[in-house]
């Protein structure tokens, strides 16, 4: 009976060893461990206000951005997907960055086009306002002219 118990438990320890781990970040993200010295962070069906950056999370691998996203893929290279899209209504390419496999960036590339100046200002202003009403006051806030002759005072 002794042998048989020994037998279960190195059996168990053998499973334990050789699949799949689940860990989970300090900050709690989950993480898969695979038994081939790999990992990749664990998508879960999540609240809309759970993702880093529109449906996505950081370490994400490049299909599991392409799986999230709705946008029509303009252009993909190695490191980088962009998508045609539109932020409050300014025309925009929603770029995502990787490295070695793994989303580490994101941003949003304004190409509206304005005949008045002045309208990218605007569109900067409510963009900004935009912005901190979603995450709150920045920590630095600077604007820098490339020269004053457009500056408001």
């Amino acid at each position: 009976m002794k042998r048989l118990g020994l037998l279960v438990l190195f059996i168990f320890l053998c499973i334990l060893l050789y699949t799949d781990q689940v860990a989970y970040t300090t900050d709690g993200k989950k993480v898969l461990l695979k038994d081939n010295g790999t990992w990749e962070y664990v998508i879960e069906a999540t609240r809309g206000d759970d993702f880093d950056f529109r449906k996505t999370n950081w370490g994400f691998s490049m299909d599991q951005v392409k799986n999230s996203e709705s946008l029509s893929l303009v252009r993909e290279e190695q490191n980088a997907l962009m998508y045609k899209g539109t932020l409050s209504d300014l025309d925009c390419y929603v770029v995502f960055v990787f490295a070695k496999g793994k989303l580490v960036r994101t941003k949003y590339v304004i190409v509206e086009e304005h005949s008045n100046k002045n309208d990218y200002i605007r569109d900067y202003e409510s963009l900004k306002r935009l912005l901190s009403n979603k995450y709150g006051t920045p920590i630095q806030d600077k604007t820098i002219w490339r020269n004053s002759q457009g500056k408001r005072t």
